[in-house]
């Protein structure tokens, strides 16, 4: 099977064959819209990601080496696609959720303020230490989210989790003393009210008092230089600081071989200090004190060592991410290209669950095509009396506006993109719409497939149906109907999970 396919793969590549293509798409179909339905959770956006991954297939059938395994690229194909996809969706949703929340800081309740003012700091003391420094730098510090983030060592996701279970506990405690605020108005109270100006002149008059018994040290700046948090936003200043740390421990090394030498000169001369000289206990305490720098020049060293290793590490990593940076971007690129040489497509889409009796036709959809008419899916199901087997009919039927009214389906009408309502439709009703179809009045059949399949067992109905872009790559738009179908109890009766999806190529103005 896997050279049969590179087989049709070398002969699109030399023919442009729609047909042979085709059979690429149809054979392959529901292995790439499966891993995308995995990847996004969404039926929409899987058919989107299946979309582009056979646009790179045609894109790429001539460069494929003879021995590619098309079924393993196919899939790796839909999870880099799914996660540029994803990544693109969580940036919006994550910008929107920053604008709402913003939105609610802009819009203090100072009745609220009033009720929980003198609670707030007994309650921020009972939260754990991550969640209080997250509430403390997101709405009494006023940072965003990224910047907590990078406060904290961490991500904004993993900021924006320890802001949200903050106020989830302050809204709890508020809760247990008579206080019943949402978290968000508990949110936008403390960040509009919690912080008030200190009085003029409070600043200097207590940085002028702090400096007057200041006295900043080697030690100290050392046990300061090991707090620091190595988060990703501070590592783009480590090759300044170990600049400035080099030439310091280039001066504490010399320091420290001067030192070495006093302490040897003392040691070695003992006997040129005569007993009882007034100043022996003096040469004493100064050799103790010459041991102690010595000690602490010693841990600079070890420490300037350790910084060193640690600007390694990072330069490398900082490599890696280069790395991946560029691929992420060639890939991109990559992609924006293929999908600037392809036309427009509106996607129909509907996900519904109903319940109907045996041969109760179920209509779905009512959208408006791109050429101004209107298409529905029309789902029956039926047995021949296998026990726990069934098969589903189909039919998509498109329609004028005109025809639709003459027939009642303008009752079922939409606007939107995607529908979620399924609507009974009679045996006589449906027998009059076809019939209309065959007569060629305002109404279209544009496909009736059938699958025969087990109960509760998830199907798929498609067809493919090929289309030629101007540029001249195959493009399929074909309708795609997935259905889990399951016998009720009674055995009357199937309820069905129907998720349909037709792409129609949107067309372009001719100048």
């Amino acid at each position: 099977m896997t050279s049969d396919d590179m087989a049709l793969v070398r002969e699109y590549a030399q023919s442009n064959s729609e047909r042979v293509f085709a059979t690429l798409v149809s054979r392959h179909v529901n292995l790439v819209y499966s891993v995308a339905l995995r990847q996004a959770g969404d039926p929409h956006l899987a058919a989107e990601i299946t979309q582009s991954v056979f646009i790179t297939l045609a894109r790429k059938a001539k460069s494929l080496s003879p021995k590619t395994i098309l079924p393993g690229w196919l899939c790796r194909t839909a999870r880099y696609i799914s996660a540029d996809t994803l990544k693109i969706q969580r940036r919006r949703q994550f910008r929107e959720q920053e604008a709402h929340m913003q939105a609610i800081l802009n819009e203090p309740d100072s009745n609220a303020w009033k009720q929980i003012a003198p609670l707030l700091d007994e309650a921020l003391n009972c939260l754990g230490e991550t969640e209080h420094d997250a509430v403390v730098l997101r709405f009494l510090d006023g940072k965003e989210l990224r910047n907590v983030g990078a406060a904290m060592g961490t991500t904004e996701d993993a900021a924006r989790m320890r802001v949200n279970r903050g106020l989830e506990k302050l809204r709890e405690f508020f809760t247990k003393r008579g206080v019943t605020l949402s978290a968000a108005t508990i949110a936008g109270a403390v960040a509009a009210n919690s912080v008030h100006a200190a009085p003029a002149g409070l600043a200097a008059a207590i940085t002028a008092a702090a400096l007057s018994g200041a006295t900043v040290t080697t030690a100290a700046v050392t046990a300061a230089t090991k707090t620091i948090a190595m988060t990703t936003l501070q590592k783009t200043i480590v090759t300044a600081t170990v600049v400035v740390l080099t030439g310091a421990g280039i001066y504490e090394a010399r320091q420290a071989a001067q030192l070495r030498e006093q302490i040897r000169v003392l040691g070695e001369q003992p006997s040129q200090i005569p007993p009882g000289r007034a100043d022996s206990a003096k040469d004493l305490e100064v050799s103790s004190s010459l041991q102690t720098e010595l000690e602490a020049a010693k841990a600079n060293e070890r420490e300037l060592l350790r910084l060193r290793g640690e600007v390694t590490r990072l330069r490398k990593e900082a490599a890696e991410l280069a790395s991946d940076a560029r691929e992420a971007n060639d890939f991109r690129a990559e992609m924006l290209q293929v999908m600037s040489n392809t036309p427009p497509v509106r996607t129909l889409a509907s996900t519904t669950v109903t319940t109907a009796p045996w041969n109760q036709a179920v209509l779905t959809g009512g959208w408006k095509t791109p050429s101004g008419k209107r298409v529905i899916v029309v789902t029956t199901p039926s047995t021949d009396g296998t026990p726990g087997q069934l098969t589903i009919k189909s039919q998509i039927v498109e329609y004028t506006d005109q025809a639709g009214i003459a027939l009642g389906l303008d009752q079922f009408n939409t606007d939107d993109q995607v529908s979620t309502k399924a609507s009974r439709l009679s045996a006589q009703r449906l027998k009059t719409i076809l019939k209309a179809a065959e007569n060629h009045e305002g109404v279209d059949l544009i496909s009736a497939p059938a699958v025969t399949t087990l109960s509760g067992r998830q199907t798929q109905v498609q067809v493919v149906a090929m289309h030629q872009t101007p540029s001249g790559e195959n493009y399929s738009t074909g309708p795609v109907l997935d259905l889990i179908p399951t016998i009720e109890a009674d055995g009357q009766s199937v309820q069905m999970v129907i998720s349909a999806h037709l792409n129609y190529l949107i067309p372009t103005p001719r100048h």
